[in-house]
């Protein structure tokens, strides 16, 4: 009905009589009510819509809309489960403090302990081998399912990691001194190789102790 009207108003010559003019209004309201109709039937239609996790799992929620989000959300969490332990927005800040030589760059994401140990540096540590691994290849793996990690979460685990001696990094075959001389946007060009594990920060701690003890400067 909508269409019939729209397309007589559309293919008719403007009319130059009080009947025409007439005629046109009654079919101009025509489609008013048909717009009218038709948006009362799509909403119908929105409101009895199913939502369908993948598996064929039906979701119970209150709106179509809250049941694409709530679907959503889940799809993401299984295609990205590991998610999670990257997912804070100051890896940034990591990256900074980090190139600035900071020791405790982690501390940006609320980690206190070893750099080795937290969650994101250990899979990037992982994935270094002592026969080099391509910045490149690290950033490909862990943007990828099950992780979907942002590139600066990637980058401030290599360039924490790199500050603290886990691993040292190659760039045209040239030895890159530190994290200062390794901008974030060169670290996919370098080359990081897994050096031996350094004293841990209590092992630090105790040495220190010795030394302050015995009186041997340091």
């Amino acid at each position: 009905n909508y269409a019939a009207a729209q397309d007589t108003i559309n293919q008719r010559p403007e009319p130059q009589t009080d009947e025409g003019r007439q005629a046109k209004q009654g079919m101009q309201a025509r489609v008013l009510d048909g717009e009218r109709r038709l948006s009362d039937l799509f909403e119908t239609v929105v409101k009895r819509a199913r939502v369908f996790q993948g598996g064929g799992n039906e979701l119970t929620t209150s709106s179509l809309r809250e049941g694409v989000e709530t679907a959503g959300s889940h799809a993401l969490v299984r295609l990205f489960p590991k998610f999670a332990a990257a997912d804070n927005p100051a890896w940034g800040k990591v990256i900074s403090k980090a190139r600035d030589g900071a020791p405790d760059a982690l501390g940006q994401v609320g980690w206190t302990g070893d750099v080795p140990a937290n969650p994101v540096c250990k899979e990037v540590l992982d994935r270094v081998s002592g026969a080099g691994t391509s910045g490149a290849d690290i950033q490909r793996q862990l943007s990828e399912p099950p992780y979907g990690w942002p590139q600066d979460a990637i980058n401030g685990a290599l360039l924490a990691l790199l500050a603290n001696g886990n691993v040292r990094a190659e760039r045209d075959q040239k030895t890159i001194g530190g994290p200062k001389e390794l901008p974030a946007t060169q670290i996919g060009k370098a080359t990081f190789h897994k050096e031996d594990a350094p004293p841990s920060t209590t092992e630090r701690m105790a040495v220190r102790g010795v030394l302050t003890e015995a009186q041997i400067p340091y």
